[in-house]
């Protein structure tokens, strides 16, 4: 099912500009007026930093990016499924979960990774927006699901109203893993669109961005509104980083949304 020109067709070639002093790339999705303001960030030019380094300067490089005053919010990630609602005004701005969303144009949302799959969806009509991280646990889990099943609940958002931009990830080029990736997926909600490619040595390749997109398509947001941003991580390490080719050392990549303007 998820190998369905709907799906492929929504992958764009990413276009790579400067922001921050960082590799970047926005969707172009989202180049027209009244979009949501957005980045996904890779590398520095000069050089990687640490984890911690990035983590803490979130906030400078989200007013540095998508400009204002923006505070920036961000997550302690656990690979897991929760999503959590934030505003500017409220003293934790770094829930744990892996999923944030606000309706409140004053705060930018980001989600840290390293091959995991970053995921932004806003509806433009009520001013929401989430960033979702899905890796592969999340993703066996059903993130992407429980993210519209969020937006519903906490602003009345439908799926057809929701635009969705999938960012860069390792690729289905890359991503090899073994039986147990397989039997998480197999005993979630999208295993009826899961497919596995034969990898080496008996290993599988799994493309993390196809899984998701199917389940949106799926789920009804509309074909036209989702875009799946084709830079592997693992490809790109000029430009992203990436667990799978440097380990411990990677850095993160930082994926940026804040909510637009309802007028």
């Amino acid at each position: 099912m998820s190998r369905t020109p709907e799906v492929w067709e929504r992958r764009i070639e990413a276009r790579w500009e400067s922001a921050a002093g960082r590799h970047a790339c926005r969707a172009p999705l989202w180049e027209t007026p009244g979009a949501p303001p957005h980045f996904f960030l890779g590398r520095r030019h000069a050089g990687a930093g640490s984890a911690e380094r990035e983590a803490a300067e979130v906030s400078d490089v989200a007013r540095r990016t998508l400009g204002g005053g923006l505070r920036a919010a961000r997550l302690r990630q656990e690979h897991g499924v929760a999503l959590r609602r934030v505003r500017a005004g409220d003293a934790d701005l770094s829930p744990a979960g892996d999923g944030l969303s606000t309706d409140d144009p004053d705060l930018a949302l980001g989600v840290q990774s390293a091959d995991c799959l970053p995921i932004l969806l806003a509806d433009r009509r009520r001013g929401a927006v989430a960033a979702v991280h899905a890796g592969w646990r999340g993703s066996a889990a059903g993130i992407v699901l429980r993210a519209l099943e969020h937006l519903a609940a906490e602003y009345g958002s439908a799926a057809a109203d929701l635009d969705a931009v999938l960012g860069p990830a390792v690729g289905g080029c890359c991503y090899e893993v073994g039986d147990d990736v397989r039997q998480a997926v197999a005993r979630g909600p999208l295993a009826p669109l899961a497919d596995f490619d034969p990898g080496g040595c008996g290993r599988l390749r799994l493309d993390l961005a196809r899984l998701n997109a199917a389940a949106l398509l799926q789920a009804g947001v509309a074909p036209g509104r989702v875009q799946i941003v084709a830079a592997c991580t693992r490809c790109s390490v000029e430009r992203l980083h990436s667990y799978r080719a440097e380990g411990s050392q990677a850095g993160r990549n930082w994926s940026l949304i804040a909510a637009p303007r309802v007028r």
